[in-house]
């Protein structure tokens, strides 16, 4: 049971990133593949959205795209050039303007508004 000495106001959205496509457990072919999500951070601007192919071994910049909004989700992609079949964890992590970066994971906290660990999905590489 959550104790009200557990929570804590919210006074700054943390910086996030989201993968939208391809989703969990998606299934795509060789070739270019369109990496696609959303970022967003609390009163700063979003510097930057990684992706890694390889679960978190190397880093690839994604392009961020559309107009830079205040306290709008900022979005981006990633053509990902994918040449051999598999299961891959494809995962997102951004960096804003007052240098906070995604964690690799995040802490529990009981409302789960403070979640910000890098996004993952698995995606299916067929030939």
């Amino acid at each position: 049971v959550i104790q009200p000495a557990d929570m804590k106001p919210i006074e700054a959205m943390v910086v996030k990133s989201l993968i939208v496509r391809p989703g969990q457990g998606a299934s795509v072919k060789q070739g270019s593949q369109m990496i696609q999500g959303v970022a967003w951070t609390g009163e700063g601007k979003i510097l930057k959205v990684e992706i890694s192919t390889d679960n978190g071994r190397t880093w690839n910049d994604a392009q961020l795209v559309g107009q830079d909004i205040p306290y709008a989700w900022r979005q981006w992609r990633f053509s990902w050039p994918v040449k051999e079949s598999g299961l891959y964890t494809v995962l997102s992590r951004a960096t804003d303007d007052r240098g906070h970066t995604q964690p690799m994971t995040s802490s529990w906290n009981p409302g789960g508004f403070l979640w910000n660990g890098v996004d993952r999905v698995q995606v299916e590489v067929n030939a």
